[in-house]
């Protein structure tokens, strides 16, 4: 498996943070959507948050074909538990903050 992969910067991540809360809040004005980002970005969960995006998109760059056998598998049973992981903490953000409203 090669490791080429171009790393985003700060600023390609920013716009793909705004681009998916205005996907999921699309009546937030624009100024408020860019407050935020920035202010997840500047906090330590924004710096795992960037850590995984930067990690994702050296993921998708990965050309299958490239992966043995064995490095396929592992890849495929890592990305389930993250993917599981990542919809657990969803989900017990969403409860909490479902209830809060």
């Amino acid at each position: 498996m090669e490791n080429s992969h171009s790393i985003p910067d700060q600023d390609s991540i920013v716009q793909h943070w705004q681009t998916a809360l205005l996907q999921t809040e699309p009546n937030l004005p624009r100024p408020v959507v860019d407050a935020m980002v920035q202010n997840v970005l500047r906090g330590t969960l924004g710096e795992s948050l960037r850590r995984l995006e930067e990690g994702l998109v050296e993921l998708e760059e990965v050309n299958p074909e490239d992966l043995t056998g064995s490095e396929a598998r592992t890849i495929l049973a890592i990305l389930h538990h993250v993917s599981q992981q990542a919809a657990h903490i969803e989900l017990r953000i969403r409860e909490l903050w479902s209830s809060r409203s």
